[in-house]
C-alpha cells in the first residue's frame, strides 16, 4: 500500500513540475479543472417565463388577425356606362383588323388573330353588323 502511495506521489510531483503553463496551458488548466471538480458545463439557469406571458406579449406585439371589407365593385353599372356599346363600322373593324399582331395567344373567344386577319368580307360585314 505504501508503495503505491509513493508511486502516487512521484507522479503527482512530475506531473506538477513538467506542465508549463505557458507552453501547454490546455494541459495545465485541465489539471485544474480535475482538481478542482468544476463542471465542464455551467448549471443552466432557470427562467421563470411561463407560457401565458409569451403568448400575452405576442398578442401584445401582434397584428390584429381582423381583416378591413374591401368595398365590392358592381361591374355591371361600369361596363354600361362605357363607351364600347356602340355600333361600330366596318371601316374601324377593318382598321382594327390591320393592327392587330401575328403570333399571339389565343384570347376568351378561343379565336386565334392569324383567323381574324383572314376573315373575309363577308364574314367582316356580318362581324359590324
Amino acid at each position: 500500500m505504501t508503495s503505491l502511495s509513493e508511486h502516487r506521489q512521484l507522479k503527482w510531483k512530475n506531473l506538477l513540475e513538467t506542465t508549463d503553463m505557458s507552453k501547454n496551458s490546455k494541459k495545465a488548466w485541465s489539471l485544474i479543472r480535475k482538481i478542482s471538480n468544476d463542471p465542464s458545463t455551467p448549471t443552466r439557469q432557470q427562467y421563470t417565463t411561463t407560457a401565458n406571458q409569451v403568448a400575452h406579449q405576442l398578442l401584445l406585439n401582434g397584428k390584429s388577425t381582423t381583416k378591413q371589407p374591401r368595398p365590392k365593385v358592381d361591374r355591371v353599372k361600369h361596363s354600361q356606362t362605357m363607351g364600347l356599346t356602340k355600333p361600330f363600322s366596318l371601316e374601324e373593324l377593318n382598321t382594327s383588323i390591320n393592327t392587330l399582331k401575328t403570333g399571339k395567344a389565343i384570347g376568351l373567344d378561343n379565336i386565334f388573330t392569324e383567323e381574324i386577319k383572314h376573315f373575309g368580307p363577308l364574314m367582316r360585314k356580318w362581324t359590324s353588323s
